[in-house]
């Protein structure tokens, strides 16, 4: 080992993939996918916009969340804005970075939406948290979950 060398840390990643099919336009669903707009459909959402120029998502915004069960607050930047056909969101806190894509398709009249996660580890904490999710169970019980609240409010214009 020379002078210029040291041990580095060296993260774990996992990524994940669900996808979801909703009897709505692209143009429909895409307006919903918004951290403003989140809050009528998702009972549990909170988020503190940081910067947009249209008050909504678009490329750059930055938004932060707080939810403890996934770790230290949150911050957000989307990083793809392409309505109606794609966004993504890099999320980091301080033990993990995740990209987070959503890709939408217009097929028969309904949509297909393809999610995936590239999770990566920070620290130690954060490969925990890695190896945890690598299986994907919780990501896909979370698309789940978001499949029904969106088609839920596709059907009722409302939450619940």
């Amino acid at each position: 080992m020379n002078g210029n060398t040291r041990e580095t840390f060296r993260g774990r990643r996992a990524t994940l993939r669900s996808r979801m099919r909703l009897d709505a336009s692209p143009e429909r669903i895409f307006a919903l996918l918004c951290p403003v707009r989140e809050y009528g459909w998702i009972p549990t959402w909170s988020c503190d916009m940081i910067y947009s120029e249209s008050g909504v998502a678009e490329n750059d915004c930055v938004f932060a969340t707080a939810f403890p069960e996934e770790g230290p607050r949150e911050s957000w930047v989307v990083v793809r804005y392409e309505p109606p056909l794609a966004i993504e969101f890099v999320r980091s806190n301080s033990d993990r970075v995740i990209r987070y894509a959503i890709r939408l398709r217009a097929d028969r009249g309904a949509t297909d939406l393809d999610w995936s996660q590239i999770m990566t580890g920070l620290n130690e904490t954060g490969n925990a948290l890695v190896d945890a999710r690598a299986s994907g169970d919780a990501f896909e019980a979370t698309v789940r979950r978001l499949d029904g609240l969106l088609a839920g409010y596709l059907e009722r214009g409302r939450a619940g």
